[in-house]
């Protein structure tokens, strides 16, 4: 897992889209300098969602925790998977 703490501040990469069709539950995310695509999940385009100007990981886990019933423990592994994740696939870089 990478070296994130609460204060690194991640945005969408500029080669990096995300677009979502909530009635039908479809989520994804682009790189379009690569040309690869990725389904997500809701949650996954939760977090993506917020990181569209840059932002602290801290404030983006406090709306995941808020958003999403889990233990602290748990939700924070998973936010920082999310993250890690999409850090090595290009579509979040850290500023």
């Amino acid at each position: 897992m990478l070296d994130l703490t609460r204060e690194d501040i991640l945005v969408l990469a500029e080669d990096a889209a995300i677009h979502a069709i909530p009635e039908l539950d479809k989520y994804w995310a682009f790189n379009m300098q690569t040309g690869d695509q990725y389904t997500l999940n809701e949650t996954a385009h939760f977090v993506l969602s917020h990181f569209g100007e840059p932002t602290p990981v801290g404030k983006v886990l406090v709306h995941f925790m808020a958003e999403f019933d889990v233990l602290p423990r748990t939700g924070e592994k998973d936010f920082l998977e999310i993250l890690a994740e999409y850090l090595n696939e290009g579509i979040l870089t850290r500023r």
